[in-house]
């Protein structure tokens, strides 16, 4: 949301990528801590260029709707006349509404609105804030998508010529992988030494991942990408591997990577490749584990990477 913060469609978009789809304002109200929609959601976030902050507030526009009470008696006035009970308590989100603002060295240099409203049907239509132009590009894949065919990313990539550094990138995990190219109906296609070209929706899911994941730094420069659980599709044996080829195309193409996991041996392997191939980049490696509090609340506690690797060292449950 950060990354799109004039995007007012994102507020849907992030329960439909864990795969459910919002159909209205019930379903916005699970974008709220516990379905409190009477404390609005608050993001704030810096960015180390230019002494960048960017804060983001999403309020619900809520309508009381009177309930009928379902006594049938009613209660009986001085004249015998029943009077049925209503009551207000029950608010209606209608849609969402939010606030933007980014400032540099505490000067404003951007702010607006934007909103998702939801229509007859519980369509949800969204007003974009159009005079403000994002300048971040930030994509994120979901745990479920083991592979998404980025045909039009990887067609650039071999137009530029890096169409044998993706290969090596492959090769990592699919030492046989000599070519890769694309072609008609939306199709990756890899060459593996037989008589013809393999789709690479047909090869394993470490290939996929990679693919999906490296295709997408390629096409982020100077952004940012999520990745929920790492690791999903991929052999352990893949790991360090695929740990390589990120940091090694996330230099390169200078893109923060933010990659959640609840796996071990996925945060061992990220420890060993730093450590062993690339000391110089453990001043850029942070990790963060959320747990709750003795107040039900929840914290998110920071380690460098020193931290990292004692914890690691000293089996500290930090998933």
């Amino acid at each position: 949301m950060l990354t799109g913060l004039a995007n007012s469609e994102l507020y849907a978009r992030v329960n439909n990528l864990r795969g459910y789809i919002v159909s209205g304002g019930d379903d916005l109200k699970l974008l709220f801590y516990n379905l409190d929609t009477t404390t609005p959601i608050k993001f704030r976030g810096s960015l180390t260029k230019n002494d960048e902050l960017r804060e983001l507030s999403i309020i619900p526009i809520v309508n009381n709707e009177p309930v009928v009470n379902n006594n049938l008696n009613g209660i009986s006035n001085d004249i015998g006349q029943n009077n049925f009970l209503f009551n207000v308590s029950k608010s209606i989100i209608s849609g969402l509404k939010s606030d933007f603002s980014i400032k540099e060295k505490h000067k404003s240099i951007a702010k607006g609105s934007s909103s998702l409203m939801v229509g007859s049907n519980n369509q949800l239509s969204v007003t974009l804030d159009k005079k403000y132009k994002e300048k971040i590009k930030g994509s994120f894949i979901a745990s479920a998508n083991v592979f998404n065919s980025f045909v039009t990313a990887v067609d650039e990539i071999i137009k530029n010529k890096q169409g044998q550094e993706l290969v090596k990138v492959l090769q990592s995990i699919e030492p046989r992988i000599v070519d890769i190219n694309t072609g008609l109906n939306g199709a990756i296609r890899v060459d593996i030494g037989l008589d013809s070209l393999i789709p690479i929706n047909v090869m394993g899911d470490g290939i996929r991942k990679l693919l999906t994941i490296i295709t997408t730094i390629y096409d982020s420069p100077n952004g940012i990408l999520l990745i929920d659980e790492i690791e999903n599709g991929l052999h352990y044996s893949a790991l360090k591997s695929l740990w390589k080829a990120i940091i090694a195309a996330a230099k390169r193409f200078n893109v923060q990577i933010f990659a959640t996991t609840h796996n071990i041996e996925t945060l061992q392997y990220l420890k060993d490749v730093v450590k062993e191939d690339m000391p110089d980049f453990e001043k850029e490696v942070r990790f963060y584990t959320i747990q709750k509090v003795a107040s039900d609340e929840t914290k998110a506690y920071k380690y460098d990477f020193e931290q990292f690797e004692s914890a690691l060292e000293k089996g500290i449950e930090i998933r």
